[in-house]
């Protein structure tokens, strides 16, 4: 099991500054809301792939159950990462986006930089997951709006009836009256 407060486990000893990129996926958890964990292996914790090891250490220690989770694997041996993203965020981070961005540590990776290799993809999820992020409050705020303008329709409409209902009941107290004065 994972201690659930940290976001950052080098088992492989390759990541020179931890706090520093711990400190970043905070910050970027806080501006996104998706939680992040990192973590080394060389060996994909004797897993048959990278990606049978994402899962099992999502699943293991509930990395985006109930919430956005990424888990970023990076592999010391294979100098290369896998990105598992939560279902939840599959819309907005499907494979072809995850592949674009785990691209972009590659170079890094190739000459032993880990610690900017995972910069590189953080900085490169945040964009993402920000845009997202803004897109999501741009349709809440275009719902709030829309809800608010039906409100106040709600209501035109309601004084319209009840403007309607006094001009009809004034009419037809009138037609009574000249029809008592007729007979």
């Amino acid at each position: 099991k994972l201690d659930p407060y940290k976001r950052v486990f080098d088992f492989e000893n390759i990541i020179l500054n931890d706090e520093a990129l711990q400190n970043s996926i905070f910050l970027i958890e806080k501006n996104t809301n998706t939680k992040i964990v990192v973590l080394t292996t060389s060996d994909y914790f004797g897993r048959g792939s990278d990606v049978d090891a994402a899962v099992e250490v999502g699943n293991q220690n509930q990395i985006g159950k109930g919430y956005n989770g990424i888990i970023l694997l990076v592999s010391k041996a294979n100098r290369k990462n896998c990105m598992q993203v939560e279902t939840k965020l599959e819309g907005i981070l499907p494979d072809q986006v995850c592949s674009r961005i785990n691209k972009t540590g590659g170079k890094f990776f190739k000459v032993g930089d880990f610690d900017g290799g995972i910069t590189q993809i953080l900085s490169n999820l945040e964009i993402v997951l920000k845009d997202y992020k803004n897109q999501e409050e741009i349709y809440n705020n275009q719902k709030s709006v829309e809800s608010s303008q039906i409100q106040q329709d709600k209501q035109n409409l309601s004084w319209l009836w009840d403007t309607l209902f006094v001009l009809i009941a004034s009419l037809l107290r009138n037609i009574f009256l000249q029809a008592a004065i007729i007979i």
